[in-house]
Protein backbone atom coordinates (compact mmCIF):
# COMPACT_ATOMS: atom_id res chain seq x y z
CA UNK A 1 0.00 0.00 0.00
CA UNK A 2 1.05 3.59 -0.61
CA UNK A 3 2.28 5.65 2.33
CA UNK A 4 0.49 8.87 1.35
CA UNK A 5 -2.55 10.19 -0.47
CA UNK A 6 -2.83 8.88 -4.05
CA UNK A 7 -2.15 11.67 -6.54
CA UNK A 8 -2.45 9.87 -9.90
CA UNK A 9 -2.78 6.50 -11.61
CA UNK A 10 -1.25 5.45 -14.94
CA UNK A 11 -2.15 2.48 -17.13
CA UNK A 12 -0.20 0.76 -19.91
CA UNK A 13 -1.12 2.77 -23.00
CA UNK A 14 -0.07 0.37 -25.78
CA UNK A 15 -1.55 -2.87 -24.38
CA UNK A 16 -5.15 -2.83 -23.19
CA UNK A 17 -4.83 -6.40 -21.91
CA UNK A 18 -1.83 -5.70 -19.67
CA UNK A 19 -2.82 -5.95 -16.00
CA UNK A 20 -0.21 -3.61 -14.59
CA UNK A 21 -0.55 0.01 -13.49
CA UNK A 22 1.43 2.73 -11.73
CA UNK A 23 0.34 4.76 -8.71
CA UNK A 24 1.85 8.04 -7.49
CA UNK A 25 1.43 9.26 -3.92
CA UNK A 26 1.95 12.44 -1.91
CA UNK A 27 5.23 11.17 -0.47
CA UNK A 28 6.95 11.42 -3.84
CA UNK A 29 6.98 7.72 -4.67
CA UNK A 30 5.72 5.61 -7.59
CA UNK A 31 4.37 2.11 -7.00
CA UNK A 32 3.85 -0.55 -9.67
CA UNK A 33 1.02 -3.03 -9.15
CA UNK A 34 0.41 -6.27 -11.04
CA UNK A 35 -2.33 -8.89 -10.90
CA UNK A 36 -1.30 -12.02 -9.03
CA UNK A 37 -3.35 -14.75 -10.72
CA UNK A 38 -2.80 -17.19 -7.85
CA UNK A 39 -4.69 -15.08 -5.32
CA UNK A 40 -6.62 -12.98 -7.90
CA UNK A 41 -5.39 -9.79 -6.29
CA UNK A 42 -3.25 -6.83 -7.33
CA UNK A 43 0.08 -6.81 -5.51
CA UNK A 44 2.90 -4.25 -5.38
CA UNK A 45 5.87 -5.51 -7.39
CA UNK A 46 8.18 -2.46 -7.37
CA UNK A 47 8.43 1.12 -6.15
CA UNK A 48 10.62 4.11 -6.90
CA UNK A 49 11.36 7.28 -4.96
CA UNK A 50 11.24 10.33 -7.19
CA UNK A 51 13.80 13.16 -6.95
CA UNK A 52 13.38 15.38 -3.90
CA UNK A 53 10.45 17.78 -4.18
CA UNK A 54 8.85 15.99 -7.15
CA UNK A 55 5.30 14.72 -6.68
CA UNK A 56 3.71 12.81 -9.54
CA UNK A 57 0.52 14.30 -11.02
CA UNK A 58 0.52 12.42 -14.34
CA UNK A 59 1.64 8.85 -15.06
CA UNK A 60 1.68 6.72 -18.19
CA UNK A 61 3.33 3.40 -19.01
CA UNK A 62 4.69 1.82 -22.20
CA UNK A 63 5.23 -1.91 -22.53
CA UNK A 64 8.42 -2.69 -24.45
CA UNK A 65 8.20 -6.41 -23.74
CA UNK A 66 6.99 -8.72 -20.99
CA UNK A 67 10.23 -7.96 -19.15
CA UNK A 68 10.61 -4.21 -19.78
CA UNK A 69 8.44 -1.16 -19.24
CA UNK A 70 8.93 2.60 -19.42
CA UNK A 71 7.08 4.96 -17.06
CA UNK A 72 6.61 8.64 -17.91
CA UNK A 73 5.91 10.90 -14.95
CA UNK A 74 4.94 14.57 -14.84
CA UNK A 75 4.31 16.51 -11.67
CA UNK A 76 5.28 19.33 -9.37
CA UNK A 77 8.44 20.34 -11.25
CA UNK A 78 8.77 21.52 -14.87
CA UNK A 79 10.28 18.23 -16.10
CA UNK A 80 9.07 14.83 -17.28
CA UNK A 81 10.85 11.94 -15.58
CA UNK A 82 11.48 8.83 -17.69
CA UNK A 83 11.82 5.67 -15.59
CA UNK A 84 12.53 2.11 -16.71
CA UNK A 85 11.18 -1.02 -15.03
CA UNK A 86 13.06 -4.32 -15.36
CA UNK A 87 10.70 -7.18 -14.51
CA UNK A 88 13.59 -9.62 -14.15
CA UNK A 89 15.20 -7.70 -11.30
CA UNK A 90 12.12 -5.67 -10.29
CA UNK A 91 14.34 -2.58 -10.39
CA UNK A 92 13.19 0.90 -11.42
CA UNK A 93 15.80 3.34 -12.76
CA UNK A 94 15.57 7.04 -13.66
CA UNK A 95 16.79 7.26 -17.26
CA UNK A 96 16.15 10.90 -18.21
CA UNK A 97 14.49 14.13 -17.10
CA UNK A 98 12.99 16.07 -19.99
CA UNK A 99 13.05 19.87 -19.49
CA UNK A 100 11.10 22.44 -21.48
CA UNK A 101 7.94 23.23 -19.56
CA UNK A 102 7.92 26.26 -17.27
CA UNK A 103 5.40 24.91 -14.75
CA UNK A 104 3.88 21.71 -13.38
CA UNK A 105 2.96 18.94 -15.84
CA UNK A 106 -0.62 17.78 -15.29
CA UNK A 107 -1.26 15.24 -18.05
CA UNK A 108 0.60 12.85 -20.37
CA UNK A 109 -1.03 10.99 -23.29
CA UNK A 110 0.75 8.38 -25.44
CA UNK A 111 -0.07 6.87 -28.83
CA UNK A 112 1.95 4.31 -30.79
CA UNK A 113 2.69 5.12 -34.44
CA UNK A 114 3.29 2.73 -37.34
CA UNK A 115 6.54 0.73 -37.10
CA UNK A 116 9.15 1.63 -39.71
CA UNK A 117 12.01 -0.39 -41.14
CA UNK A 118 15.50 1.11 -40.93
CA UNK A 119 18.62 -0.03 -42.80
CA UNK A 120 22.02 0.70 -41.22
CA UNK A 121 25.28 -0.85 -42.43
CA UNK A 122 23.36 -3.35 -44.52
CA UNK A 123 21.20 -4.51 -41.60
CA UNK A 124 17.42 -3.94 -41.82
CA UNK A 125 15.50 -3.87 -38.56
CA UNK A 126 12.19 -2.47 -37.20
CA UNK A 127 12.03 0.80 -35.25
CA UNK A 128 9.02 1.51 -33.06
CA UNK A 129 7.92 5.12 -32.57
CA UNK A 130 5.63 6.55 -29.90
CA UNK A 131 4.30 10.09 -29.77
CA UNK A 132 3.28 11.53 -26.43
CA UNK A 133 1.77 14.86 -25.44
CA UNK A 134 2.42 16.66 -22.15
CA UNK A 135 0.08 19.34 -20.78
CA UNK A 136 1.33 21.93 -18.31
CA UNK A 137 0.19 24.81 -16.16
CA UNK A 138 2.40 27.04 -18.34
CA UNK A 139 -0.47 26.93 -20.94
CA UNK A 140 1.71 24.98 -23.38
CA UNK A 141 1.32 21.48 -24.85
CA UNK A 142 4.50 19.74 -25.94
CA UNK A 143 4.65 16.81 -28.33
CA UNK A 144 7.54 14.37 -27.91
CA UNK A 145 8.64 11.35 -29.89
CA UNK A 146 10.13 8.20 -28.40
CA UNK A 147 11.90 5.75 -30.73
CA UNK A 148 12.78 2.23 -29.60
CA UNK A 149 15.01 -0.34 -31.28
CA UNK A 150 16.95 -3.40 -30.18
CA UNK A 151 20.33 -2.73 -28.58
CA UNK A 152 21.92 -5.30 -30.89
CA UNK A 153 21.16 -3.21 -33.97
CA UNK A 154 23.95 -1.06 -35.47
CA UNK A 155 23.88 2.60 -34.44
CA UNK A 156 22.92 5.15 -37.08
CA UNK A 157 25.08 8.28 -36.90
CA UNK A 158 23.64 11.48 -38.41
CA UNK A 159 26.41 13.47 -40.12
CA UNK A 160 24.46 16.17 -41.99
CA UNK A 161 22.20 17.33 -39.18
CA UNK A 162 22.10 21.07 -38.43
CA UNK A 163 22.45 20.98 -34.65
CA UNK A 164 21.19 24.53 -34.13
CA UNK A 165 17.90 23.73 -35.91
CA UNK A 166 17.11 20.42 -34.20
CA UNK A 167 15.94 19.64 -30.68
CA UNK A 168 18.15 17.88 -28.20
CA UNK A 169 17.94 14.09 -28.12
CA UNK A 170 17.79 12.21 -24.83
CA UNK A 171 19.24 8.74 -25.32
CA UNK A 172 19.25 5.84 -22.88
CA UNK A 173 19.29 2.06 -22.89
CA UNK A 174 17.33 -0.63 -21.11
CA UNK A 175 18.40 -4.26 -20.78
CA UNK A 176 17.59 -5.10 -24.42
CA UNK A 177 16.48 -1.86 -26.09
CA UNK A 178 17.95 1.47 -27.18
CA UNK A 179 15.69 4.50 -26.74
CA UNK A 180 15.72 8.10 -27.90
CA UNK A 181 13.35 10.96 -26.94
CA UNK A 182 13.20 14.35 -28.65
CA UNK A 183 10.80 17.31 -28.82
CA UNK A 184 8.64 17.22 -31.93
CA UNK A 185 6.25 20.19 -31.65
CA UNK A 186 4.94 22.93 -29.34
CA UNK A 187 1.20 23.68 -29.28
CA UNK A 188 0.18 27.15 -28.12
CA UNK A 189 -3.40 28.41 -28.05
CA UNK A 190 -4.82 28.12 -24.55
CA UNK A 191 -4.89 31.21 -22.32
CA UNK A 192 -4.73 29.42 -18.97
CA UNK A 193 -3.63 26.13 -17.37
CA UNK A 194 -3.92 23.10 -19.62
CA UNK A 195 -5.57 20.45 -17.46
CA UNK A 196 -5.58 17.35 -19.66
CA UNK A 197 -4.68 15.98 -23.09
CA UNK A 198 -6.02 12.83 -24.72
CA UNK A 199 -5.69 11.30 -28.20
CA UNK A 200 -8.68 10.65 -30.43
CA UNK A 201 -9.79 7.06 -29.78
CA UNK A 202 -9.70 4.46 -32.52
CA UNK A 203 -13.05 3.30 -33.80
CA UNK A 204 -11.83 -0.23 -33.18
CA UNK A 205 -9.55 -0.38 -30.14
CA UNK A 206 -8.69 -4.00 -30.90
CA UNK A 207 -7.13 -3.22 -34.28
CA UNK A 208 -3.56 -4.40 -34.74
CA UNK A 209 -2.22 -1.65 -36.98
CA UNK A 210 -1.24 1.74 -35.61
CA UNK A 211 -1.92 5.21 -36.96
CA UNK A 212 -0.10 7.38 -39.37
CA UNK A 213 0.86 10.66 -37.70
CA UNK A 214 -1.30 12.67 -40.11
CA UNK A 215 -4.39 10.80 -38.94
CA UNK A 216 -3.92 11.67 -35.26
CA UNK A 217 -5.98 14.24 -33.38
CA UNK A 218 -5.35 15.54 -29.88
CA UNK A 219 -7.96 16.84 -27.44
CA UNK A 220 -6.97 19.38 -24.78
CA UNK A 221 -8.96 21.01 -21.96
CA UNK A 222 -8.00 24.15 -20.10
CA UNK A 223 -8.88 26.42 -17.20
CA UNK A 224 -9.70 29.09 -19.81
CA UNK A 225 -13.05 27.27 -20.32
CA UNK A 226 -12.12 25.97 -23.75
CA UNK A 227 -11.56 22.56 -25.31
CA UNK A 228 -9.49 22.28 -28.48
CA UNK A 229 -9.00 19.51 -31.02
CA UNK A 230 -5.53 19.67 -32.59
CA UNK A 231 -4.49 18.17 -35.91
CA UNK A 232 -1.26 18.32 -37.91
CA UNK A 233 -1.17 19.74 -41.41
CA UNK A 234 -0.27 16.89 -43.81
CA UNK A 235 2.04 19.11 -45.85
CA UNK A 236 3.86 21.29 -43.30
CA UNK A 237 3.42 19.06 -40.25
CA UNK A 238 2.36 22.09 -38.16
CA UNK A 239 -0.25 21.35 -35.49
CA UNK A 240 -3.25 23.70 -35.30
CA UNK A 241 -6.63 23.70 -33.46
CA UNK A 242 -9.21 22.37 -35.89
CA UNK A 243 -12.22 22.55 -33.51
CA UNK A 244 -12.84 24.66 -30.42
CA UNK A 245 -15.56 23.93 -27.85
CA UNK A 246 -16.54 25.55 -24.56
CA UNK A 247 -16.86 29.22 -23.75
CA UNK A 248 -15.18 32.54 -24.39
CA UNK A 249 -14.11 33.28 -20.80
CA UNK A 250 -12.08 35.96 -19.08
CA UNK A 251 -8.66 34.71 -18.04
CA UNK A 252 -8.32 34.34 -14.29
CA UNK A 253 -12.06 34.68 -13.63
CA UNK A 254 -13.21 32.69 -10.62
CA UNK A 255 -16.55 31.13 -9.75
CA UNK A 256 -17.24 34.12 -7.47
CA UNK A 257 -17.59 36.30 -10.59
CA UNK A 258 -19.88 33.84 -12.32
CA UNK A 259 -17.21 32.05 -14.38
CA UNK A 260 -17.34 28.28 -14.67
CA UNK A 261 -13.74 28.07 -13.46
CA UNK A 262 -12.67 26.21 -16.58
CA UNK A 263 -12.35 22.48 -17.19
CA UNK A 264 -10.60 20.04 -14.88
CA UNK A 265 -10.35 17.17 -17.36
CA UNK A 266 -11.74 15.91 -20.66
CA UNK A 267 -12.35 12.54 -22.29
CA UNK A 268 -12.80 11.66 -25.94
CA UNK A 269 -15.16 8.70 -26.27
CA UNK A 270 -16.24 6.70 -29.31
CA UNK A 271 -19.61 4.98 -28.87
CA UNK A 272 -19.56 1.90 -31.10
CA UNK A 273 -23.28 1.23 -30.62
CA UNK A 274 -24.36 4.57 -32.09
CA UNK A 275 -21.22 5.25 -34.16
CA UNK A 276 -20.82 8.68 -32.55
CA UNK A 277 -17.97 10.64 -31.02
CA UNK A 278 -18.55 12.18 -27.60
CA UNK A 279 -16.47 14.75 -25.71
CA UNK A 280 -17.09 14.78 -21.95
CA UNK A 281 -15.58 17.28 -19.53
CA UNK A 282 -16.13 18.43 -15.96
CA UNK A 283 -15.46 21.69 -14.17
CA UNK A 284 -14.73 23.31 -10.86
CA UNK A 285 -18.37 23.73 -9.92
CA UNK A 286 -19.19 20.02 -10.08
CA UNK A 287 -20.87 20.18 -13.47
CA UNK A 288 -20.31 18.10 -16.60
CA UNK A 289 -20.30 19.34 -20.18
CA UNK A 290 -20.94 17.03 -23.10
CA UNK A 291 -20.69 17.43 -26.88
CA UNK A 292 -21.65 14.93 -29.57
CA UNK A 293 -20.29 15.01 -33.11
CA UNK A 294 -22.87 15.73 -35.79
CA UNK A 295 -23.31 12.69 -38.04
CA UNK A 296 -23.89 14.88 -41.12
CA UNK A 297 -21.89 18.07 -40.70
CA UNK A 298 -18.12 17.76 -40.51
CA UNK A 299 -16.26 19.42 -37.60
CA UNK A 300 -19.56 20.24 -35.87
CA UNK A 301 -20.17 19.13 -32.26
CA UNK A 302 -23.57 19.67 -30.67
CA UNK A 303 -23.96 20.33 -26.95
CA UNK A 304 -25.91 17.69 -25.03
CA UNK A 305 -27.57 17.76 -21.62
CA UNK A 306 -25.66 15.84 -18.96
CA UNK A 307 -25.06 15.50 -15.25
CA UNK A 308 -24.96 18.69 -13.21
CA UNK A 309 -25.33 19.51 -9.55
CA UNK A 310 -23.80 20.94 -6.41
CA UNK A 311 -20.13 20.30 -5.77
CA UNK A 312 -20.67 19.94 -2.01
CA UNK A 313 -23.50 19.00 0.37
CA UNK A 314 -26.94 20.54 -0.23
CA UNK A 315 -28.21 22.24 2.94
CA UNK A 316 -31.75 23.39 2.09
CA UNK A 317 -34.47 23.21 -0.58
CA UNK A 318 -37.43 25.52 -1.20
CA UNK A 319 -40.20 25.11 -3.78
CA UNK A 320 -41.56 28.05 -5.71
CA UNK A 321 -45.19 28.87 -4.88
CA UNK A 322 -46.26 27.79 -8.36
CA UNK A 323 -44.40 24.49 -8.11
CA UNK A 324 -42.65 25.13 -11.43
CA UNK A 325 -39.17 25.00 -9.93
CA UNK A 326 -37.28 24.64 -6.66
CA UNK A 327 -34.18 26.29 -5.21
CA UNK A 328 -31.33 24.46 -3.46
CA UNK A 329 -28.55 25.96 -1.37
CA UNK A 330 -25.23 24.21 -0.86
CA UNK A 331 -21.94 24.36 0.98
CA UNK A 332 -20.35 25.02 -2.42
CA UNK A 333 -21.46 28.67 -1.91
CA UNK A 334 -24.21 28.63 -4.53
CA UNK A 335 -28.00 28.67 -4.84
CA UNK A 336 -29.21 26.66 -7.84
CA UNK A 337 -32.54 26.56 -9.64
CA UNK A 338 -33.89 23.20 -10.84
CA UNK A 339 -36.89 22.74 -13.13
CA UNK A 340 -38.47 20.19 -15.45
CA UNK A 341 -37.52 20.27 -19.12
CA UNK A 342 -40.26 18.71 -21.21
CA UNK A 343 -38.06 18.67 -24.33
CA UNK A 344 -35.87 15.98 -22.80
CA UNK A 345 -38.40 13.44 -21.61
CA UNK A 346 -39.80 15.35 -18.63
CA UNK A 347 -36.47 15.28 -16.83
CA UNK A 348 -35.26 17.72 -14.18
CA UNK A 349 -32.17 19.84 -14.81
CA UNK A 350 -30.28 22.72 -13.28
CA UNK A 351 -31.42 25.76 -15.24
CA UNK A 352 -29.40 28.46 -13.51
CA UNK A 353 -27.51 29.69 -10.48
CA UNK A 354 -29.33 32.82 -9.27
CA UNK A 355 -26.77 33.23 -6.48
CA UNK A 356 -23.04 32.63 -6.32
CA UNK A 357 -21.91 33.72 -2.87
CA UNK A 358 -18.73 34.16 -0.85
CA UNK A 359 -19.90 31.99 2.05
CA UNK A 360 -21.24 28.47 2.45
CA UNK A 361 -25.00 28.69 1.99
CA UNK A 362 -27.20 27.29 4.79
CA UNK A 363 -30.86 28.00 4.00
CA UNK A 364 -33.18 29.34 1.30
CA UNK A 365 -36.86 30.37 1.18
CA UNK A 366 -38.84 31.24 -1.95
CA UNK A 367 -40.96 34.43 -1.59
CA UNK A 368 -42.72 34.46 -4.96
CA UNK A 369 -42.01 33.50 -8.54
CA UNK A 370 -39.13 35.95 -8.96
CA UNK A 371 -37.75 36.53 -5.45
CA UNK A 372 -36.18 34.48 -2.69
CA UNK A 373 -34.21 35.03 0.50
CA UNK A 374 -31.15 33.00 1.51
CA UNK A 375 -28.60 32.93 4.32
CA UNK A 376 -25.01 31.82 4.64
Amino acid sequence: PTQGAISCIGLVSNDANCLKFAVGDSNGKIYIYSLDSKVNKFEEIANFELPYGFYAMALNMIKLSDAEYIILSGGSKPVINVISLDMCTMKMTLKASLPGHDDWVRSIAIRQLATTMETVEGVTYPKTTYIFASASLDRIIRLWKLTIEASSNPVYVETNKLKLLTSKEYRFETATNRCCIFLDAILMGHDDWVSEVTWKPRKNEGQKEFENENDLMLLSSSADSSIMMWKSDPISGVWFPEVRLGEMAIKGASTATGSSGGFYCSKWIFDEDTNTEIVLSNGKTGSFRCWEKDLVKDKVYNSRTTFVGAARAITDISWAASGEYFLATSLDQSTRLYAKWSRDGEKWFEFGRPQIHGFDMITVKSINGTRFVSAG
